[in-house]
């Protein structure tokens, strides 16, 4: 019903050079969250226009509301470069997601926005799963910002990351960022183990690798003459893949598609997804004073089923003098 009312947000998402595919339906893929239509938090069930776009071939003008840029494996070429660059500077919002091992050619597209990805991937010791499962936590600065985010964190709901590198914001001048998502204190950038089934992991600081809150996932905004331009960086491509939204982590209580949720809906100036969130009922708790249990119990169970019976009963005794 919303679409009647207001233009549908066009998400273009960029093929070739490795990119997530959206009609791939592997673990790697993204078609899950692109545009099945039996799963609910997928974009073509929340009012979003999908479809792919090769930078090399196609024009980014204004028909593109939302680009997403995942998991380069190639650089991009001169001409797809100089396509997004323009993009960027003439305010077009962007969804790009990096990847263990692409770190260079992610640098290239992000070096003008001033983030970096970093080198190592970031693993922790996890008892449940592989040590590159990244638990990311959401902050009170994100939680306050970004309203889908406010009961996640505030009920304790993280999202799980499978192979994330960490993001350095550090260079960033023009732009407003809020980190989103950050490891726990235990995480580390792994420099030496490349192996994570058979090799073995260790902690070693003399290899350059600190334990520290990392972000991998953060988000940037500016005005750009009048219009707010938003990008959304996440450190992880496979946050979001088929496998991630339907697998879940063994001992993590993941929320993943909230990101899905909270990201485009904030990249599309909150027309889309449609906001159902509800205000907090007032009156939450009862506390009964000690002693009471009983008598509620009792009086639930035995007196008042009793009532119930003994009336029946003369109302059945009272229709059969009549």
């Amino acid at each position: 019903m919303k679409r009647f009312t207001s233009p549908a947000p066009k998400v273009a998402f960029s093929t070739g050079y490795g990119s997530r595919e959206i009609d791939n339906y592997g673990g790697r893929g993204y078609y899950l969250f692109a545009r099945d239509k039996w799963f609910r938090q997928a974009l073509m069930n929340n009012g979003f226009d999908t479809r792919t776009i090769n930078l090399d071939k196609e024009s980014l003008d204004d028909s593109v509301d939302v680009l997403v840029i995942s998991d380069l494996r190639d650089s991009l070429s001169g001409v797809a470069m100089a396509k997004v660059q323009d993009y960027i500077a003439k305010g077009g919002n962007l969804f790009i997601l990096g990847e263990y091992g692409r770190s260079e050619n992610m640098n290239k597209l992000t070096s003008s926005l001033g983030v970096k990805f970093s080198d190592g991937v970031l693993v922790n010791e996890n008892e449940y799963a592989s040590p590159t499962v990244v638990v990311g936590f959401f902050t009170e600065e994100a939680a306050r910002k970004y309203p889908t985010y406010e009961k996640l964190e505030k009920y304790g709901y993280v999202v799980g990351l499978p192979t994330s590198v960490a993001l350095d914001y550090s260079g960033v001048r023009e732009f407003e960022v809020t980190p989103v998502l950050v490891s726990d204190k235990d995480a580390w950038l792994e420099k030496e183990t490349t192996d994570f089934v058979d090799g073995k992991l260790e902690f070693n600081p003399e290899a350059g690798e600190k334990k520290d809150v990392y972000t991998v996932l953060l988000t940037m905004s500016r005005n750009v003459g009048d219009k707010e331009q938003r990008i959304v960086i996440s450190g992880d491509s496979d946050v979001i893949g088929n496998e991630a939204l339907t697998s879940g982590f063994t001992g993590i209580n993941a929320s993943n598609y909230s990101i899905i949720n909270g990201s485009f809906r904030w990249l599309s100036y909150d027309e889309f997804p449609i906001d159902t969130r509800r205000a907090d009922y007032i009156d939450s708790n009862i506390r009964l004073p000690k002693g009471c249990r009983s008598l509620v119990n009792w009086g639930c169970m035995a007196i008042f089923p009793l009532c119930i019976a003994a009336l029946g009963i003369m109302i059945i005794f009272r229709r059969q003098r009549k």
